[in-house]
């Protein structure tokens, strides 16, 4: 928490809890569709040697600058996978078209946590936006209230 500017620290009320939200920009709501690509061990960080890249499609649930969360219906993800060491490939389809990124998985939430099986919620920091920049950005001030 170091070096963050004070006013980029907000506190959030969760069942009596007063977790620090970190987040450095205002996340926004955004429905669009998701690509990931990702190696077995999203499924099972015990799987040992080199895979082909797997896909999975979801829909972002929120968006900014530095991060996303993505909702990814029917899938069980080995929630040790979600340490920021691994890098996912995401492509998100905006109305202007695909934007490629490399994302780092820092949470992984069951949407039902009686049936892990029903999908999962993934909310991964943004750290490298690899083809049009200028579109995601302009796609992020088209959702920022006015």
């Amino acid at each position: 928490l170091h070096g963050l500017p004070v006013d980029t620290l907000i506190c959030m009320d969760h069942s009596g809890a007063t977790p620090i939200e970190r987040r450095c920009s205002p996340r926004l709501r955004a429905n669009c569709d998701a690509e990931i690509s990702a190696d077995l061990s999203i499924l099972d960080t015990e799987i040992d040697g080199p895979s082909k890249p797997l896909v999975f499609m979801g829909q972002t649930r929120d968006l900014s600058k530095f991060g996303v969360s993505i909702i990814l219906p029917s899938l069980l993800i080995d929630e040790r996978f979600c340490t920021d060491r691994n890098r996912l490939e995401l492509s998100l389809f905006l109305p202007q078209g695909a934007v490629t990124m490399i994302v780092s998985p820092v949470r992984c939430l069951a949407l039902d946590k009686t049936q892990t099986g029903m999908g999962y919620l993934l909310g991964a920091r943004i750290d490298k936006v690899l083809d049009h920049r200028e579109d995601f950005e302009q796609f992020l001030l088209s959702l920022a209230p006015s």
